[in-house]
């Protein structure tokens, strides 16, 4: 399986991936199965304390919440779907229904 990553910045079409993880494979698995690129940002494993460090900040100076909450983080890495993942992934989707 290869696993096509670029550096540098989003594309026009790719997927923001808000769970808070660098991991790779995952993101792998998201682009792959959605047929979209996936921009990972810089700090991602630390997600959840930055946006509550942001909310805070927001709240204490009083500033408009669009000013702080709404910048966009740096991407680190750019990972791009995978044909052979999406195939082997989507083959499963039926047994991965039953289980719910």
């Amino acid at each position: 399986m290869a696993c096509a990553l670029g550096v540098g910045t989003a594309r026009p079409g790719d997927a923001a991936v808000m769970i808070g993880t660098s991991a790779v494979l995952c993101a792998l698995m998201v682009a792959s199965l959605f047929g979209v690129g996936v921009a990972l940002s810089e700090g991602a494993t630390l997600a959840a304390p930055i946006g509550a460090a942001r909310l805070a900040m927001a709240a204490v100076a009083g500033a408009e919440p669009l000013a702080i909450l709404g910048r966009k983080p740096r991407v680190q890495r750019r990972i791009d779907p995978d044909p052979t993942l999406a195939r082997r992934l989507k083959a499963r989707m039926p047994a991965w229904r039953k289980l719910d």
